[in-house]
């Protein structure tokens, strides 16, 4: 049995999504289709994903899957199990009711010590008081501890020493950062509490995410997400929640070192008003325009409400379209749907598309209408290419019987160039220049020779009255 909430098989990230999310400010650490979970994968290659059983009390005991490899999600998985096993080995009740009980021994102590005189009876209770609080601060060391060591049991053997160094990193050293970007200056370590599994899960979140996970996953499902075909709202609500319920598991770029004091802590998730702005901006136009045309001017607070009104609008939508495409199939035009695959966008840096030259041109005329038509049936069956330019009686290639027709030349072959049908006048003519254009040239060379002779006797003559004088 399929729920309602899974997305549909064949989903892909592109379908989901308005633009490329990597072209701003990098991949988010979840997308809208969940990746195949390595555990899944190896469910369907047959394989077993090795698990580990631990006692939750006397009667009752559970397996957990040991985590090896995965994607965020998958991590974000690892770290909800074990808070579902420290739930369930009652740690954080257990350490309540040992500071409890320390609290008031350490009130009767401190009477005790303060009496000027105390009997026999007071003295030993002092003692004994004073043992139980040393055993209470045992006990809650112990209780604290015992939450890593359950984390340590959920690990692959090749991730328990990345996590025992985060462990001495974050809890056992003086110098760690803060969860507001703050180095410590108190000198003293975190110790291992449940205060400092916190900045811990952020550590191994780092395994397989950015230090500003939290901001890309927001930036993601304010403007990326879209509600793609196929996905219904139910859909749409489940995934948007379990990503908005992923949010305080990521890091973000506050736990950086020398983070600004105001910069904001955004691993918090959406509100609820929020939530309802972030799934309207993902529906098509159409369907935010019927809601709002139903609502008027308004504002949703209500995550359910509005789910239980967008069911009641994406149906009516889709009697409108199916009213609109049997109106559009009586009047004999084709369907949006039927239309097959939709044309790829043209891009700008998309080559020039070519001429399709298979098959005839397209025409609105019929071949039977085309006036002054002509075909030849010979060129039809044995040149298909020349079929159209004569018709039968006329074709000189071919003969009835299929043989190609010989042709016999008599007489001088008679040029095809188009200067040969000039008549004998023009070409008279063009004799007649070609002569005075010859004369011409005689004329104009004996004149330069002329010349070149002139000056040369005058520059003779120059010199020698030259040398007279």
């Amino acid at each position: 049995m399929k729920l309602r909430t899974a997305l549909p098989s064949g989903l892909t990230n592109k379908m989901c999504e308005r633009f490329d999310p990597t072209r701003m400010g990098g991949a988010p650490p979840i997308r809208f289709v969940p990746l195949s979970t390595s555990a899944s994968q190896k469910k369907e290659d047959g394989e077993e994903q090795a698990s580990v059983k631990i006692t939750i009390s006397a009667d009752i005991t559970k397996r957990y899957f040991i985590f090896k490899e995965g994607e965020t999600e998958e991590v974000v998985e690892l770290i909800r199990t074990h808070e579902g096993l420290i739930a369930d080995k009652k740690l954080r009740e257990r350490h309540a009711v040992t500071i409890g009980k320390q609290q008031k021994d350490k009130q009767r102590y401190t009477a005790l010590t303060q009496q000027a005189s105390r009997t026999a009876d007071e003295k030993e209770e002092a003692a004994i008081l004073k043992d139980l609080l040393e055993e209470y601060n045992t006990q809650l060391k112990e209780v604290q501890a015992e939450a890593f060591d359950y984390f340590e049991k959920l690990l692959d053997k090749s991730l328990v020493e990345t996590w025992r160094q985060i462990v001495v990193e974050e809890c056992e050293t003086a110098d760690f950062i803060n969860l507001k970007g703050v180095k410590n200056v108190s000198g003293n370590a975190r110790g291992k509490n449940f205060g400092s599994l916190l900045p811990c899960y952020f550590r191994v979140m780092l395994w397989v995410c950015t230090q500003d996970a939290a901001e890309r996953l927001k930036r993601y499902m304010l403007t990326t997400v879209r509600l793609a075909d196929g996905v219904d709202v139910v859909q749409l609500f489940s995934r948007m929640d379990a990503m908005n319920r992923a949010i305080p598991y990521l890091p973000c770029l506050k736990h950086m070192k020398d983070a600004p004091a105001d910069m904001p802590t955004m691993n918090q998730k959406f509100s609820e008003l929020e939530m309802c702005t972030n799934v309207i901006s993902t529906l098509p136009l159409k369907m935010s325009t019927v809601y709002y045309s139903s609502k008027g001017q308004h504002f949703p607070q209500d995550i359910k409400k509005l789910e239980e009104d967008l069911i009641l609008v994406e149906g009516q939508v889709k009697r409108q379209d199916k009213i609109i495409n049997e109106l559009r199939a009586k009047a004999g035009l084709t369907n949006k749907e039927s239309d097959g695959k939709k044309k790829k966008a043209v891009k700008l840096d998309d080559p020039i598309p070519k001429r399709n030259r298979k098959g005839n041109p397209k025409s609105l005329i019929r071949d039977g209408d085309r006036p002054n038509s002509k075909l030849c049936q010979l060129c039809a069956k044995h040149s298909p290419a020349v079929k159209n330019t004569h018709n039968t009686a006329q074709c000189r290639k071919w003969n009835a019987d299929g043989s190609e027709q010989k042709r016999s030349y008599s007489g001088k072959y008679k040029n095809a160039n188009v200067h040969s049908h000039a008549s004998d006048g023009v070409m008279e003519m063009v004799a007649q220049m070609s002569k005075e254009m010859k004369s011409l040239r005689k004329e104009v060379k004996s004149a330069k020779k002329k010349s070149s002779k002139k000056r040369k006797y005058e520059s003779s003559d120059d010199s020698s009255d030259s040398d007279s004088d």
